[in-house]
């Protein structure tokens, strides 16, 4: 098992705790870089975490550059979302909290797993 499929139960920074992995369909598509789950805050509030799972990059020809492409549109992605949530944008979901997680267990540098919490869909 990958260390993004391992939040479940930790407590995150700024009072989120990991609920519940949410499971792919089996006709699921996209999201190869990633892994879903529900978190909540001390104040019950349920939200969607979205953990990015970097050991995809291991598998490939350029590991080094895969990691690269992975951890760059990451970055691009939250950098993104403050500059709309700085801008109090509305028409754009806005990330609730952002961090990485430290999964114990014998993970490596993989155990450190970057996420993105946002409010949970209606």
């Amino acid at each position: 098992m990958r260390a993004a499929e391992n939040l479940e139960g930790l407590d995150l920074d700024g009072g989120w705790h990991v609920d519940k992995l949410l499971k792919r369909p089996p006709q699921g598509t996209g999201g190869y870089s990633s892994v879903s789950y529900v978190a909540s805050n001390k104040e019950g509030v349920k939200a969607f975490l979205k953990a990015l799972d970097f050991s995809a990059a291991l598998g490939e020809e350029d590991p080094a550059r895969h990691m690269y492409y992975l951890t760059s549109a990451y970055d691009v992605e939250r950098n993104l979302l403050h500059k709309c949530k700085d801008k109090r944008l509305r028409r754009v979901v806005v990330p609730l909290a952002d961090g990485t997680a430290k999964v114990p267990g014998n993970f490596g540098l993989l155990g450190n797993v970057p996420y993105l919490i946002f409010p949970m869909a209606t």
